[in-house]
């Protein structure tokens, strides 16, 4: 994984006006703590692990941490919320070492967590979207994808360009390969190419 406190949220948040953070994959709570402390007003989380979301809601009151896939999360919470937000997209690979038996669609929905913003968030395209562990992404098109880095199973097999241009009418995507690669997609109207902390620019 690649740590959300690398990612200067505090710079996104005033550069693209945002409000509000929403991340899929609570963990232990990193995520939360430091959305709160760059000043994001309200923050949403959620957990396929019960065990993890009790626990984080327990310690970070302030948030609202759900106990569900993050297709279920995203499917109940993006329609009410109307603000600029920031996503951070790290719901990848519950049980990855083989503990677990989620579905296939639940331990990769990347790309299904994107169509679902594009559909259900209003103003989507004043967002910052940022896309944890890229190099999950199987494509010799991918810079961030190395074969045999990861066990076999932990790929998912992608159409790369149709990744980069998911969400091309209305933001610029970024990749950067350090750390397990971020995508980020930044809205186009307030893109600014020298205030990029990523590496490498589709």
């Amino acid at each position: 994984m690649t740590w959300l406190t690398h990612i200067p949220l505090v710079t996104y948040k005033n550069q693209y006006e945002l409000v509000d953070f929403i991340e899929t994959g609570t963990w232990r709570g990193d995520g939360i703590s430091y959305a709160k402390t760059c000043g994001y007003d309200r923050i949403y989380s959620c957990d396929i692990n019960s065990e993890l979301a009790e626990t984080a809601q327990k310690n970070f009151e302030f948030a609202k941490v759900s106990n569900a896939d993050s297709l279920t999360f995203l499917e109940t919470i993006l329609p009410t919320i109307k603000t600029k937000t920031l996503f951070w997209l790290d719901a990848h690979f519950p049980g990855m070492y083989g503990t677990d038996e989620t579905p296939e669609e639940y331990r990769l929905p990347l790309l299904a967590e994107i169509n679902l913003i594009k559909n259900y968030k209003e103003g989507y395209e004043n967002d910052v979207i940022i896309c944890d562990d890229i190099r999950t992404l199987r494509s010799s098109e991918n810079p961030r994808y190395k074969e045999g880095e990861i066990p076999e199973d932990q790929y998912l097999d992608i159409d790369w360009n149709e990744f980069v241009n998911i969400l091309n009418d209305t933001h610029v995507a970024v990749l950067t390969k350090e750390h397990d690669g971020v995508m980020t997609f930044f809205p186009k109207d307030k893109y600014k190419p020298q205030d990029e902390f990523f590496t490498y620019r589709t």
